[in-house]
């Protein structure tokens, strides 16, 4: 797995089958806004972002900023 945060939004993600659209739609951000994240365009989003992403794909933000390997207290 990639360490980037982008990468592991995005294998998280996929994980969930969820599109990007879908996902941002979740979260109440562009799908244009949630590809920025995913490929690194976008550096160093607001934290609070990355809580909905991590409480949105069932993850903990640890494992989004890569200080975790485990998604979540029970894994995948």
């Amino acid at each position: 797995m990639e360490d980037s945060l982008g990468a592991r939004i995005r294998d998280a993600r996929q994980r969930a089958k969820l599109t990007q659209a879908q996902l941002a739609h979740r979260i109440g951000i562009s799908r244009t806004a949630l590809h920025d994240i995913e490929t690194g365009t976008t550096k160093d989003p607001r934290s609070s972002l990355i809580a909905a992403l991590a409480n949105a794909l069932q993850v903990t933000t640890d494992f989004l900023h890569g200080l975790d390997n485990a998604p979540s207290p029970e894994g995948w």
